[in-house]
């Protein structure tokens, strides 16, 4: 179902307003059944208080905006699964495993130990030939996060 744009630019004006980003927005339900999911993130991380009080704050402006309908809001973390989209958040993950899909290049994955980030780009560690590899920002179609197990 796709998101109303008044009410997502509502959205992510409040959670822009807190100094975070809006990662991630899902609707789903019925007109008069309506649930929003907001899966934000910040350079400082996302702790449960702040996801209450963003929370709060799109309750406030959807109030004024939904009044025909009942709703449901769900404000979280991204969590380990979701796409890593602003070049800051890669930065956070030093170290940890990922998952590179490249623009135009279907099939091709890269995946590695994320080694350091810069203005440009990132450096992916392979884990067996221990090859490293650059990869500029402009290049990166999906950028996903990888279980340790």
């Amino acid at each position: 179902m796709s998101i109303f744009p008044e009410v997502q630019s509502a959205i992510e004006e409040c959670v822009s307003h807190k100094g975070a980003s809006v990662i991630d927005l899902q609707t789903r339900g019925t007109r008069a059944n309506r649930v929003y999911e907001v899966f934000i993130d910040s350079e400082s991380g996302v702790t449960l208080e702040f996801c209450s009080e963003v929370s709060r704050d799109i309750k406030t402006v959807l109030d004024r905006i939904e009044t025909a309908s009942q709703y449901r809001l769900i404000v979280s973390s991204p969590g380990f699964e979701r796409l890593l989209r602003f070049p800051w958040q890669f930065g956070k993950h030093a170290g940890k495993l990922m998952r590179i899909r490249r623009f135009g290049e279907a099939t091709a994955e890269v995946t590695g130990r994320l080694v350091s980030v810069d203005a440009l780009g990132i450096v992916l560690r392979d884990e067996s030939s221990k090859e490293e590899k650059q990869i500029l920002f402009g290049e990166i179609g999906e950028a996903r996060l990888r279980a340790p197990w």
